[in-house]
Protein backbone atom coordinates (compact mmCIF):
# COMPACT_ATOMS: atom_id res chain seq x y z
CA UNK A 1 0.00 0.00 0.00
CA UNK A 2 1.46 3.07 -0.93
CA UNK A 3 2.25 5.74 1.88
CA UNK A 4 -0.05 9.05 3.22
CA UNK A 5 1.96 11.17 0.38
CA UNK A 6 -1.58 12.69 0.22
CA UNK A 7 -5.17 12.27 0.90
CA UNK A 8 -7.46 11.96 3.34
CA UNK A 9 -5.48 9.99 5.53
CA UNK A 10 -3.40 12.93 5.95
CA UNK A 11 -5.66 14.11 8.53
CA UNK A 12 -4.59 11.57 11.61
CA UNK A 13 -1.26 9.68 9.59
CA UNK A 14 0.39 13.04 8.76
CA UNK A 15 0.52 13.80 12.31
CA UNK A 16 3.42 11.46 12.64
CA UNK A 17 6.99 11.98 11.03
CA UNK A 18 6.66 11.09 7.26
CA UNK A 19 8.79 7.83 7.79
CA UNK A 20 6.70 6.71 10.78
CA UNK A 21 3.54 7.05 8.87
CA UNK A 22 4.62 5.80 5.99
CA UNK A 23 4.90 2.42 7.80
CA UNK A 24 2.02 2.76 9.53
CA UNK A 25 0.00 2.78 6.29
CA UNK A 26 2.23 -0.03 4.74
CA UNK A 27 1.30 -2.05 8.31
CA UNK A 28 -2.32 -1.28 8.02
CA UNK A 29 -4.14 -4.63 9.18
CA UNK A 30 -7.67 -3.18 8.42
CA UNK A 31 -8.75 -0.89 5.20
CA UNK A 32 -11.81 1.77 5.80
CA UNK A 33 -13.51 1.21 2.07
CA UNK A 34 -15.34 4.88 1.82
CA UNK A 35 -16.90 5.23 -1.53
CA UNK A 36 -13.71 4.96 -4.05
CA UNK A 37 -11.42 5.74 -1.12
CA UNK A 38 -9.45 3.44 1.28
CA UNK A 39 -8.27 4.59 4.42
CA UNK A 40 -5.80 2.48 6.46
CA UNK A 41 -5.74 1.70 10.00
CA UNK A 42 -4.79 -0.75 12.63
CA UNK A 43 -6.89 -2.90 14.59
CA UNK A 44 -5.48 -2.90 17.77
CA UNK A 45 -5.98 0.77 17.96
CA UNK A 46 -9.56 0.27 16.78
CA UNK A 47 -10.40 -2.47 19.10
CA UNK A 48 -9.31 -0.26 21.69
CA UNK A 49 -11.19 3.06 20.92
CA UNK A 50 -14.52 2.00 19.65
CA UNK A 51 -16.89 -0.73 21.13
CA UNK A 52 -18.33 -1.69 18.27
CA UNK A 53 -15.51 -2.06 15.86
CA UNK A 54 -14.14 -4.27 18.55
CA UNK A 55 -16.99 -6.61 18.22
CA UNK A 56 -16.54 -6.86 14.53
CA UNK A 57 -13.28 -7.19 14.50
CA UNK A 58 -13.14 -9.86 16.87
CA UNK A 59 -15.76 -11.98 15.67
CA UNK A 60 -14.16 -11.61 11.83
CA UNK A 61 -11.09 -13.34 13.49
CA UNK A 62 -7.41 -13.76 12.11
CA UNK A 63 -7.39 -12.57 7.81
CA UNK A 64 -4.62 -13.29 5.78
CA UNK A 65 -5.03 -9.72 4.35
CA UNK A 66 -6.01 -6.44 5.94
CA UNK A 67 -9.97 -6.49 7.13
CA UNK A 68 -12.03 -4.21 4.27
CA UNK A 69 -14.64 -2.83 6.27
CA UNK A 70 -17.14 -0.54 3.99
CA UNK A 71 -20.99 -1.02 5.87
CA UNK A 72 -20.38 1.07 8.94
CA UNK A 73 -19.46 4.59 6.38
CA UNK A 74 -22.38 4.71 4.45
CA UNK A 75 -23.29 8.03 4.56
CA UNK A 76 -20.37 9.62 5.49
CA UNK A 77 -17.57 11.11 3.26
CA UNK A 78 -14.11 9.95 3.18
CA UNK A 79 -13.13 13.35 4.95
CA UNK A 80 -15.71 12.43 7.94
CA UNK A 81 -14.35 9.40 8.14
CA UNK A 82 -10.78 10.69 7.97
CA UNK A 83 -11.64 13.09 10.98
CA UNK A 84 -13.11 10.19 12.83
CA UNK A 85 -9.97 8.34 12.73
CA UNK A 86 -7.67 11.50 13.65
CA UNK A 87 -9.55 11.57 17.08
CA UNK A 88 -9.05 8.14 17.26
CA UNK A 89 -5.51 7.73 16.90
CA UNK A 90 -5.03 11.20 18.71
CA UNK A 91 -7.62 11.01 21.23
CA UNK A 92 -5.11 14.22 22.84
CA UNK A 93 -7.04 16.17 20.38
CA UNK A 94 -10.28 15.80 21.66
CA UNK A 95 -10.27 19.04 23.26
CA UNK A 96 -12.98 21.88 23.14
CA UNK A 97 -10.91 23.63 20.66
CA UNK A 98 -10.73 20.79 18.78
CA UNK A 99 -13.93 20.11 18.91
CA UNK A 100 -15.04 23.67 17.92
CA UNK A 101 -12.94 23.12 14.20
CA UNK A 102 -15.23 20.55 13.43
CA UNK A 103 -17.97 23.15 12.30
CA UNK A 104 -20.01 21.25 9.79
CA UNK A 105 -18.57 18.57 10.41
CA UNK A 106 -20.01 18.07 13.95
CA UNK A 107 -23.53 16.49 13.12
CA UNK A 108 -21.94 14.22 11.05
CA UNK A 109 -19.44 13.35 13.11
CA UNK A 110 -21.36 12.80 16.33
CA UNK A 111 -23.65 10.12 14.33
CA UNK A 112 -20.72 8.28 13.06
CA UNK A 113 -19.06 8.51 16.88
CA UNK A 114 -22.39 7.65 18.25
CA UNK A 115 -22.59 4.43 15.79
CA UNK A 116 -19.45 2.80 16.39
CA UNK A 117 -19.83 3.57 20.10
CA UNK A 118 -16.83 6.15 20.79
CA UNK A 119 -17.98 6.94 24.53
CA UNK A 120 -15.37 10.12 24.49
CA UNK A 121 -15.74 11.14 21.43
CA UNK A 122 -19.69 10.94 21.59
CA UNK A 123 -19.32 12.53 25.18
CA UNK A 124 -17.12 15.38 24.16
CA UNK A 125 -19.39 16.76 21.17
CA UNK A 126 -22.27 16.43 23.54
CA UNK A 127 -20.75 19.09 25.52
CA UNK A 128 -19.68 21.50 23.10
CA UNK A 129 -23.41 21.49 21.43
CA UNK A 130 -24.77 21.97 25.10
CA UNK A 131 -22.21 24.76 25.52
CA UNK A 132 -22.76 26.59 22.91
CA UNK A 133 -26.97 26.92 23.21
CA UNK A 134 -27.06 29.92 24.35
CA UNK A 135 -25.65 31.76 20.97
CA UNK A 136 -27.29 29.18 18.65
CA UNK A 137 -29.67 29.59 16.12
CA UNK A 138 -32.96 28.24 16.34
CA UNK A 139 -32.28 26.33 13.16
CA UNK A 140 -29.20 25.21 13.84
CA UNK A 141 -30.57 24.07 17.60
CA UNK A 142 -33.68 22.21 15.82
CA UNK A 143 -30.96 20.71 13.58
CA UNK A 144 -29.07 19.79 17.01
CA UNK A 145 -32.33 18.20 18.39
CA UNK A 146 -32.79 16.20 15.67
CA UNK A 147 -28.97 14.98 15.76
CA UNK A 148 -29.47 14.31 19.60
CA UNK A 149 -32.96 11.93 19.00
CA UNK A 150 -31.50 10.17 16.19
CA UNK A 151 -28.46 9.11 18.49
CA UNK A 152 -30.54 8.80 21.45
CA UNK A 153 -28.93 11.52 23.69
CA UNK A 154 -31.95 12.14 26.06
CA UNK A 155 -29.92 15.06 28.27
CA UNK A 156 -28.85 16.69 24.69
CA UNK A 157 -31.74 16.69 23.35
CA UNK A 158 -33.71 18.21 26.09
CA UNK A 159 -31.37 20.96 26.74
CA UNK A 160 -32.10 21.81 22.54
CA UNK A 161 -35.60 21.66 23.41
CA UNK A 162 -35.50 23.82 26.40
CA UNK A 163 -33.18 26.06 24.59
CA UNK A 164 -35.53 26.54 21.28
CA UNK A 165 -38.79 27.20 23.61
CA UNK A 166 -36.33 29.77 25.25
CA UNK A 167 -35.51 31.69 21.56
CA UNK A 168 -38.92 31.36 20.84
CA UNK A 169 -40.31 33.63 23.85
CA UNK A 170 -38.90 37.39 23.29
CA UNK A 171 -38.02 39.88 26.17
CA UNK A 172 -40.44 42.95 26.24
CA UNK A 173 -37.39 45.67 25.84
CA UNK A 174 -37.12 45.85 21.98
CA UNK A 175 -41.45 46.93 21.43
CA UNK A 176 -44.12 44.54 20.73
CA UNK A 177 -43.83 44.84 16.70
CA UNK A 178 -40.01 43.93 17.20
CA UNK A 179 -40.89 41.19 19.67
CA UNK A 180 -43.54 39.96 17.23
CA UNK A 181 -41.36 39.80 14.24
CA UNK A 182 -38.40 38.05 16.01
CA UNK A 183 -41.02 35.17 17.24
CA UNK A 184 -42.15 34.99 13.98
CA UNK A 185 -38.78 34.52 12.26
CA UNK A 186 -37.99 31.88 14.87
CA UNK A 187 -41.39 30.48 14.31
CA UNK A 188 -40.43 29.55 10.40
CA UNK A 189 -37.71 27.86 11.44
CA UNK A 190 -39.44 25.07 12.91
CA UNK A 191 -40.58 23.67 9.64
CA UNK A 192 -37.84 20.89 10.17
CA UNK A 193 -39.05 19.70 13.29
CA UNK A 194 -41.14 15.97 13.50
CA UNK A 195 -44.33 16.15 15.10
CA UNK A 196 -42.75 14.56 18.47
CA UNK A 197 -40.40 17.63 18.63
CA UNK A 198 -43.11 19.91 18.43
CA UNK A 199 -44.98 18.73 20.89
CA UNK A 200 -42.28 19.03 22.99
CA UNK A 201 -41.30 22.52 22.30
CA UNK A 202 -45.14 23.59 22.87
CA UNK A 203 -45.13 21.31 26.08
CA UNK A 204 -41.82 23.34 27.59
CA UNK A 205 -43.76 26.64 26.46
CA UNK A 206 -46.61 25.31 28.22
CA UNK A 207 -45.39 24.35 31.70
CA UNK A 208 -42.95 27.65 31.10
CA UNK A 209 -45.75 30.01 30.60
CA UNK A 210 -45.79 32.83 33.40
CA UNK A 211 -49.14 33.25 35.94
CA UNK A 212 -50.24 36.01 33.86
CA UNK A 213 -50.77 33.98 30.62
CA UNK A 214 -52.92 31.12 32.44
CA UNK A 215 -56.57 31.77 32.53
CA UNK A 216 -58.65 30.91 34.95
CA UNK A 217 -59.74 27.62 33.58
CA UNK A 218 -55.41 26.97 34.15
CA UNK A 219 -54.58 26.29 30.29
CA UNK A 220 -52.09 28.60 29.12
CA UNK A 221 -52.92 31.12 26.34
CA UNK A 222 -52.40 29.95 22.81
CA UNK A 223 -50.68 33.39 21.14
CA UNK A 224 -47.42 31.62 21.00
CA UNK A 225 -48.54 28.45 19.94
CA UNK A 226 -50.63 30.30 17.49
CA UNK A 227 -47.76 32.29 15.97
CA UNK A 228 -46.07 28.84 15.56
CA UNK A 229 -48.97 26.72 14.37
CA UNK A 230 -49.10 29.94 11.74
CA UNK A 231 -45.85 28.42 10.35
CA UNK A 232 -46.14 24.95 10.49
CA UNK A 233 -49.96 24.06 9.23
CA UNK A 234 -50.73 23.98 5.66
CA UNK A 235 -51.24 27.64 4.69
CA UNK A 236 -55.33 28.52 4.22
CA UNK A 237 -56.37 29.67 1.11
CA UNK A 238 -57.97 33.36 0.75
CA UNK A 239 -61.49 33.51 -0.70
CA UNK A 240 -61.72 35.19 -4.03
CA UNK A 241 -63.19 38.46 -4.02
CA UNK A 242 -63.40 41.76 -6.00
CA UNK A 243 -64.65 43.59 -2.65
CA UNK A 244 -62.23 45.54 -1.76
CA UNK A 245 -63.14 44.07 1.83
CA UNK A 246 -60.86 42.35 3.57
CA UNK A 247 -62.68 38.09 2.91
CA UNK A 248 -61.54 36.16 6.29
CA UNK A 249 -58.98 32.77 5.19
CA UNK A 250 -60.36 29.42 5.06
CA UNK A 251 -60.02 27.07 7.99
CA UNK A 252 -57.40 24.31 7.30
CA UNK A 253 -58.82 20.81 6.54
CA UNK A 254 -59.87 18.67 8.99
CA UNK A 255 -56.98 16.06 9.42
CA UNK A 256 -55.88 12.78 11.92
CA UNK A 257 -53.17 14.35 12.64
CA UNK A 258 -52.47 14.77 16.40
CA UNK A 259 -49.87 17.77 16.15
CA UNK A 260 -52.28 19.72 14.11
CA UNK A 261 -55.36 18.25 16.13
CA UNK A 262 -53.24 19.62 19.34
CA UNK A 263 -52.96 23.26 18.18
CA UNK A 264 -56.56 23.51 16.59
CA UNK A 265 -57.83 22.36 20.40
CA UNK A 266 -55.89 25.14 21.62
CA UNK A 267 -57.46 27.96 19.17
CA UNK A 268 -60.65 26.32 20.23
CA UNK A 269 -60.09 26.73 23.33
CA UNK A 270 -59.51 30.68 23.32
CA UNK A 271 -62.49 31.23 21.29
Amino acid sequence: MAGPSSGPEQQYLGLYSKAWSDELAEQASVVFLVGDVRLPAHKEILMLRSRVLCGMLADLGPQEGPIVLEAPFHGFSAHQVARLLRFIYHPQLITPAGIAELRQDLAPLLRLAHKLDIPILVEAISKHVIETTKNASVETLVQSAGMAQACQLDRLHATCVCAIARKLVTKGDKGKSTNINTALHSARQLRQCDQSMLLQIIAVLAASAPAGSVDLQGKARPDLLQAAASQILPKPVAASNKSSAPEPLGTPPASDDPMEMLLQDYEQSST
